[in-house]
Parts: C-alpha cells; sequence; structure tokens
C-alpha cells in the first residue's frame, strides 16, 4: 500500500502597526515590545528545538523599524516611562497605568495572576471613558 505524504508549510506573518508618534518621538502602545518580549522569541525558540521542521517568517517593515527602535533604545515609551516605584507615580502617571494596564482579555490574562484580578477588581471592569484615556497620555 502506498504511503501519501502531506507537506506542510508554516508561515507565521508577524506585523504590527507603526506605534510610534512622530511629532511627541515615543510609542504610543506598547504591543511590538511585548509581542517580541514574549510571542516572537519564543516561536523562533521553539523551532530550535525542533530542527526538522521548517517555518518561514514574514516580518513587515513597520515591525522591523520598530523593533530596531527598541534594540537600539532610541525611542521613549510610554508604557516603560512609569515603570517604577508606585510611591514615586504623579497623579498623571497613576491614571495612565489604571486606564492602560488593563487593556487586555481579563478572563484569559489577568485572571492567571491573583494579584492583577485584584487590582482590576479595585479598578472596576468597565474600560475608562476616552477622555480619561487621552489625559492619561
Amino acid at each position: 500500500m502506498a504511503h501519501n505524504i502531506l507537506n506542510i508549510a508554516f508561515v507565521w506573518n508577524q506585523h504590527q502597526p507603526y506605534y510610534h508618534d512622530e511629532q511627541r518621538g515615543l510609542f504610543i502602545m506598547p504591543w511590538v515590545r511585548l509581542h517580541a518580549a514574549k510571542d516572537y522569541y519564543r516561536m523562533a525558540a521553539l523551532l530550535e528545538q525542533h530542527p526538522e521542521i521548517k517555518a518561514t517568517f514574514s516580518l513587515s517593515p513597520s515591525l522591523l523599524d520598530q523593533l530596531e527602535s527598541y534594540v537600539g533604545g532610541q525611542t521613549p515609551d510610554l508604557y516603560l516611562n512609569v515603570m517604577k516605584n508606585s510611591r514615586e507615580l504623579d497623579e498623571r502617571e497613576q491614571s495612565f497605568l489604571l486606564c492602560h494596564y488593563f487593556e487586555i482579555q481579563h478572563e484569559r490574562v489577568i485572571s492567571k495572576y491573583p494579584f492583577y484580578w485584584q487590582l482590576l477588581e479595585r479598578r472596576g471592569f468597565a474600560e475608562p471613558h476616552t477622555q480619561e484615556l487621552e489625559r492619561a497620555r
């Protein structure tokens, strides 16, 4: 009996919109940095563990440009600017944290971390109003 071979092509398209605010000279969203630290590396590391599997990564120019900015330390990131001792945060930075550090799926992500979940409960599950978001930026 003949065996049929199934060839599979793994193609991972990595892309992110351009989150750099040219006028202010900073990143206004954290997704490139977060995915680079978590997903992009993990995918390549997984393939390294299985050298018999071949894959193609398609990286968009906007993603590569932003990654190079992070690696070179050339561009500040609003989300990193508030990474300091909570006692050192001013009112604007506190508002930014409350508005933006819960912009992720509550049940799938935040619920995995009991203290993070407690913070979300204290803040409230409703998303802040657009005006509050803009003030925090």
